[in-house]
């Protein structure tokens, strides 16, 4: 009996000393089960990467064919009617100022024609060299002592022959230019092209004058 009760004591007493070591019956199947090396975490599948991918490739191509094809056409587009605009606005508003100013470019017209008229009847269609230096040495009788007239040769200028003449004469200042003055009234378009006033050497008030007078007359034959 007593050797019974030992034995049984000694079984318990291996039973509580090996009880914390030995696995659950549980734990060990789970244990038996799973294999070696085996990682359970979650992995993404690969069809649903790639669908992403895909969907991201063609919103930035259509995108891409937004800005390409679509904004920036319209934006220059855009860029153009607005320049269009300004422009027909600046035309415009130079089409105004010019429409405001037509009644005095007509007036001006007018008065140029009037002009071209007057000196039209003051350009004969013949030189008539003889009858005017007869005119000038009219003007210049009692006035101032003529020396001399030297008429030059006739040039075709602008559909109108001019004929240069030097003239060489002397007198008082006053004189000058009353005959300068009586020189604008004649009939005939005479010019003073050039004039050179210089005192004598007694200084007696007399100056020695020479200019040069442009005459003008048409081509015989005109229309």
């Amino acid at each position: 009996m007593v050797c019974r009760d030992r034995l049984i004591y000694r079984m318990s007493g291996l039973c509580i000393q090996d009880s914390p070591t030995r696995p659950s019956t549980a734990y060990a199947s789970r244990s038996a089960v799973r294999p070696q090396g085996t990682n359970y975490r979650s992995r993404g599948h690969p069809m649903t990467s790639r669908a992403q991918i895909s969907i991201y490739v063609v919103l930035g191509l259509l995108v891409a064919d937004f800005i390409l094809f679509g904004y920036i056409p319209a934006r220059r587009q855009l860029e153009t009617m607005e320049r269009a605009i300004t422009t027909d606005i600046s035309t415009r508003r130079l089409a105004d100022v010019q429409r405001r100013q037509i009644p005095h470019l007509r007036q001006r017209l007018e008065e140029l024609r009037c002009q071209l008229a007057t000196h039209k009847a003051r350009i004969p269609d013949d030189l008539k060299m003889g009858d005017l230096l007869e005119t000038l040495a009219g003007l210049m009788e009692g006035r101032l002592t003529a020396r001399s007239f030297v008429p030059g040769q006739p040039q075709l200028v602008d559909g109108l022959y001019r004929t240069t003449i030097h003239v060489s004469c002397c007198g008082r200042l006053a004189d000058v230019f009353e005959f300068l003055q009586d020189l604008a009234r004649i009939r005939r378009l005479v010019v003073v092209e050039q004039m050179r006033l210089d005192n004598d050497h007694g200084l007696t008030g007399q100056l020695q004058v020479e200019m040069d007078l442009v005459v003008f007359h048409e081509p015989l034959g005109h229309a």
